[in-house]
């Protein structure tokens, strides 16, 4: 809010709107994610995979609306190139650290290289995957606010007993699949 009171017509920059959707997603459905997951036996992958796919979920209309694509496997290349990501960045940044108090260590840093190009390129691998993308029309506007409004009824912000809880969710939904097919169906 203090962003946008400075710059109020970030509203319509994507980069602002992608980054606070996913920041959102993970605000709000991490935990029911990490909790769904982990009663579903993945132990060691729920932290992992209710991030990836909290912030998912949050920044997929917005992804489809300004692009027109669904990204099928980023979900599964996220799972693997985000921990390697946070790995090489991790190394870079210890390496800078000893390279300023001991300059001769800093030849290592041409080494870090080959992390971010291992991410890089595996990133690029799959974009070669079959059935990489899926092309839907973009989702009208009151079907996104449907789909957010049930995002938000999903997270434990939502205080509602469980019946209504699932009502809501179960309504909010539904507005975003009655606009997504419509939006499919039609030229809105």
């Amino acid at each position: 809010i203090i962003i946008l009171l400075f710059y109020p017509l970030y509203v319509f920059d994507l980069g602002f709107l992608l980054s606070y959707a996913g920041t959102f997603g993970i605000f709000l459905l991490y935990k029911p994610l990490t909790r769904l997951f982990e009663r579903m036996k993945f132990k060691k992958l729920s932290s992992p995979l209710a991030l990836t796919l909290s912030a998912t979920i949050a920044t997929t209309p917005l992804i489809v609306n300004a692009f027109g694509y669904i990204p099928t496997w980023g979900l599964i290349g996220n799972l693997i190139l985000v921990p390697l990501f946070g790995y090489a960045f991790m190394l870079l940044f210890l390496v800078t650290v000893v390279a300023l108090i001991l300059p001769f260590f800093a030849k290592v840093l041409w080494l870090m290289q080959w992390g971010f190009w291992l991410v890089d390129k595996g990133a690029w691998l799959i974009t070669l995957l079959p059935y990489n993308m899926i092309y839907p029309k973009p989702t009208p506007s009151w079907g996104l606010v449907g789909y957010y409004t049930g995002c938000f009824y999903m997270s434990n912000f939502c205080v509602a007993k469980a019946p209504i809880k699932y009502s809501l969710v179960a309504s909010s939904f539904a507005v975003f699949w009655i606009a997504f097919i419509l939006a499919q169906c039609f030229t809105l």
